[in-house]
């Protein structure tokens, strides 16, 4: 019994330790499925914090694209802002001057206005030098295009005689009024005159170079262009084969010969116009330069003045009593004054002459494209054109003033060319709700590259 019982309680013993030893195992394993999950959960963190971190570089650099394309897209308005609150400063500016009414302010004022002309006189001189250099690099290009230099130079001359003319009534008027106003109000709007007069100096010197330096890079490209197609002239005499070789190398079938024998009717007689209007044969035309007309248009500047009148009115009364109706209606010609009213059977190539139609045009598509008309015509026709290019209109596809300026116009295919591109280029504009642009206004590439050689020739 006594060894039975010491059996038994060594056997209970032996279960307790065994017991101890699982539950240190169970523990062990416990754990050790504990450190497991625990690095499991931090891999997981590491990850989420790797993906975190890679989408908020995502998110950082397409806000920064959105960002460049928005300050891109509204770079025009800023900049239409900053002149506008730089206007309105140097409007307050002169306010305050005028309210001082003291010697010493007088002073101040005539010795700020000394400055601003020898810096302007500065900037002059600098630009002229510039100018003389780009005259001397061009000088070859400028003697291929006399013919269009002096009808630059002319409309020159006109609208230095007309600016002549503006400038005796403007003194007439001052003179009539001089006994009415004190004189700081005098002096202030000759101030003011005499900064606008400035700044339509320098708008018209920037026309100037950049007509001078879209010319240079038509005629480099016009050059290019005629040496790649007299190479590839070359390349095709060369490739040609022979008459002998056509003769031997053509072998047709009898009930062919048929087909292509002399009796056949010539290709001529099939068709007696060089349009192609059907859409199967687009293509084909395209290849070939030939011209494309809708089936009903008679004249393509009756389809653009009809396009236009839209356009205008379209805007006039989506924008109704705000200033973009004033700023086009004073573009726009008065049948009191003019003679004529803004109707498109009454208007004709030579009434874009001065470049009002062109700008109301402008105005009508992008309100916010051109803040203020210049006053003068050739200003107004430059700033047509770049603002065409700035719509993404090929500057190739652009005119000079003298195109245009003055009436009756020298090159107007040159022109239409101009506006159908422009045309082109508002088909594609997702927003624009206004009229649709019409089919005949197609661009007018091939004839127009024709047109532009025989006009530099």
């Amino acid at each position: 019994e006594e060894a039975e019982a010491k059996r038994g309680a060594e056997e209970e013993e032996a279960d307790k330790t065994k017991q101890a030893e699982e539950a240190e195992d169970e523990k062990f394993r416990q754990e050790a499925e504990e450190a497991k999950r625990k690095a499991a959960e931090e891999e997981e963190a590491k990850k989420a914090a790797e993906e975190a971190e890679a989408k908020r570089r995502a998110e950082e650099e397409e806000a920064e694209k959105n960002k460049l394309a928005e300050e891109e897209e509204n770079n025009f308005e800023k900049e239409k802002a900053r002149q506008e609150a730089e206007k309105a400063k140097r409007k307050a500016a002169e306010e305050e001057a005028a309210k001082k009414a003291t010697d010493e302010a007088e002073v101040k004022r005539k010795s700020e206005e000394e400055e601003v002309e020898n810096k302007i006189m500065a900037e002059e001189e600098e630009q002229k030098a510039e100018e003389d250099k780009a005259r001397h690099q061009a000088d070859e290009a400028m003697r291929k295009a006399t013919e269009e230099e002096a009808a630059f130079k002319a409309a020159e001359e006109v609208e230095a005689k007309r600016r002549a003319e503006d400038e005796k009534v403007e003194k007439k008027r001052q003179a009539e009024e001089e006994q009415k106003k004190p004189e700081e109000e005098k002096a202030r709007e000759e101030a003011e005159e005499s900064k606008r007069k400035a700044e339509e100096e320098a708008a018209f010197k920037a026309a100037e170079e950049a007509e001078a330096k879209r010319r240079t890079e038509e005629e480099e490209a016009e050059k290019k262009r005629q040496a790649e197609a007299e190479q590839k002239h070359a390349e095709e005499e060369k490739a040609r084969p022979t008459a002998e070789e056509e003769a031997k190398q053509f072998q047709p079938p009898p009930r062919v010969c048929a087909v292509f024998s002399e009796e056949r009717p010539p290709v001529a007689a099939e068709s007696s116009s060089e349009y192609e209007t059907d859409s199967d044969d687009e293509h084909a035309a395209t290849q070939h330069g030939l011209r494309r007309v809708e089936k009903d248009t008679g004249d393509p500047w009756r389809v653009f003045f009809g396009w236009l009148v839209e356009v205008v009115n379209y805007r006039l009364q989506a924008e109704a009593g705000k200033l973009v109706c004033k700023q086009i209606e004073a573009l726009l010609p008065d049948p009191a004054k003019d003679g004529m009213a803004f109707d498109a059977d009454e208007l004709k190539p030579d009434h874009l002459s001065d470049g009002k139609l062109l700008l109301a045009l402008l105005v009508a598509l992008r309100p916010a494209c051109l803040p203020k008309a210049m006053t003068v015509a050739l200003g107004r026709i430059a700033q047509f054109n770049k603002v065409c290019v700035s719509l993404k209109v090929n500057p190739r596809d652009t005119f000079t003033p003298p195109d245009l300026m003055p009436a009756p116009a020298q090159n107007p295919h040159l022109v239409l060319r101009c506006l159908h591109a422009l045309a082109a280029q508002v088909r594609g504009w997702k927003d624009w709700t206004g009229p649709p642009v019409p089919k005949a206004l197609a661009p007018l590439t091939p004839l127009a590259k024709g047109a532009r050689r025989g006009a530099a020739s």
